[in-house]
């Protein structure tokens, strides 16, 4: 098993290595960053001009984090770079903030250094998890797989090398110097909650293991956006100010519509929901006229099959 982590690394740095710049290493002190950490020391046998930067974020949330970070700093033998965040300014979802705030820090890190990419230690388990916590909040079909191999957060790739891992597959690379975190099990957080009792009493109930499984639907769901979004470039191609005639593109495609209509509304930055995309759908296979859906400050206006999307309520061109 240690061989096959450290082939399926070399592979992805293969795969996906541009050049000699830098890469940042976002190590938490967990065991399975830990974990990347060493694979990465041990993959510069084959890529020996390898740049290694580490990145680690102390929460704040614990007593001994702090002292934890300085443990970290003395065991690695790398640029080290910290922060330290302050939980009395979190707003909204804990989890969700001090997400914001870890990827906030690593774009700056990686800006900084002009790094190629920002690695971080996702496996197999952790995919299954976000697959199964979005197909249960009802999230579109291309929005389950948002842990890709290679993704953009705040303007930097982001790697994942060890997404088709197992972890029991990175316990041989797991050190005994890691930091167990006892968030991490604490059941009023629903990551917690999914990792040690949701996905368990799940595998039990089911006799197998569910994480490949749900790793499949990952990919079939990344699979399925890189499609429609080649498909709908006409779409946008056909966008002027805020406005587009569907009428070429008849009869529809529900499927590409919808997508096309999602993403619109985020490079807007808004999101519509089900009901919203379903009506939308609707109005513009009929050629409704004059029909229109709000989110938000923002207007999605049908008429005779065309879309106008103002911030304006008054000031929206109708086609005649």
């Amino acid at each position: 098993m240690k061989d096959t982590s450290l082939t399926v690394v070399k592979g992805f740095l293969e795969k996906h290595l541009m050049d000699q710049r830098p890469i940042v290493l976002a190590i938490s002190g967990g065991p399975d960053s830990m974990a990347l950490l060493k694979l990465m020391m041990a993959v510069k046998q084959f890529f020996p001009f390898l740049d290694l930067h580490v990145a680690h974020v102390d929460h704040g949330f614990r007593d001994d984090s702090a002292d934890e970070a300085k443990q970290l700093k003395n065991l690695i033998d790398l640029p080290f770079h910290a922060t330290c965040l302050d939980p009395s300014k979190q707003t909204g979802n804990l989890e969700e903030w001090a997400r914001e705030q870890r990827y906030h820090f690593f774009a700056q890190v990686a800006q900084k250094i002009n790094a190629q990419a920002v690695m971080v230690a996702h496996h197999l388990g952790d995919q299954a998890e976000t697959v199964l916590k979005r197909v249960l909040e009802g999230a579109q079909l291309v929005k389950l797989g948002s842990l890709a191999p290679q993704t953009l957060i705040n303007g930097v790739k982001i790697w994942r090398p060890l997404l088709n891992l197992q972890k029991k597959e990175l316990q041989a690379w797991m050190s005994q110097k890691a930091f167990n975190d006892p968030m991490n099990r604490d059941p009023k957080y629903l990551r917690a909650r999914m990792r040690e009792t949701i996905l368990p009493n799940l595998e039990t109930q089911f006799g197998k293991r569910i994480d490949g499984s749900l790793g499949r639907l990952a990919m079939r769901s990344q699979d399925l956006k890189s499609y429609l979004d080649r498909r709908i470039a006409p779409y946008f191609k056909a966008l002027k100010q805020g406005e587009i005639d569907f009428t070429p593109f008849y009869p529809l495609e529900k499927v590409e519509v919808t997508h096309f209509l999602s993403e619109l509304a985020n490079s807007y930055g808004r999101t519509l929901t089900h009901s919203q995309l379903e009506t939308l759908f609707s109005l513009l296979a009929s050629k409704a006229v004059k029909k229109q859906v709000e989110s938000g400050n923002f207007i999605f206006r049908c008429h005779l099959g065309y879309l106008c999307v103002d911030k304006v309520t008054d000031l929206c061109y109708h086609p005649a």
